[in-house]
């Protein structure tokens, strides 16, 4: 799958907004500009908005999202979360964590809980 993803220049560090897409969509191909692009992501910015809009190429289905804008990449990441939430049907086990932080936040559930998952199950 190819995605074309572009996010307007006024926002810093867009790695973030990258992991999260392929959370969503894991073997895909991200791309600045392709005409073949199966799935097309545009973020911009306008005066107190970020506006999240999602295209599907074959189909024409779109999920447009404007949300208040906030200097928090955490803030942004979870919006960018709920476009694709909606977009795609999906929702994800870890929520926004994305890369290596769910097996962190695995690994100190354990350390927390004596090794059990669930801590109702403790002996």
């Amino acid at each position: 799958m190819i995605i074309e993803f572009f996010v307007d220049d006024s926002f810093e560090k867009i790695e973030y907004m990258k992991e999260m897409i392929w959370a969503f969509y894991p073997l895909s191909h991200i791309v600045q500009e392709d005409q073949n692009a199966d799935v097309k992501i545009k973020i911009t910015k306008n005066a107190n908005n970020a506006v999240f809009q999602l295209q599907e190429t074959e189909t024409g289905r779109t999920v447009l999202k404007k949300e208040s804008f906030r200097e928090d990449r955490y803030y942004l990441k979870r919006k960018l979360y709920e476009a694709l939430e909606t977009f795609s049907g999906q929702k994800m086990a870890w929520g926004i964590a994305t890369g290596i932080r769910p097996v962190h936040l695995a690994d100190r559930i354990l350390k927390e809980n004596g090794g059990q998952i669930d801590p109702a199950r403790k002996q």
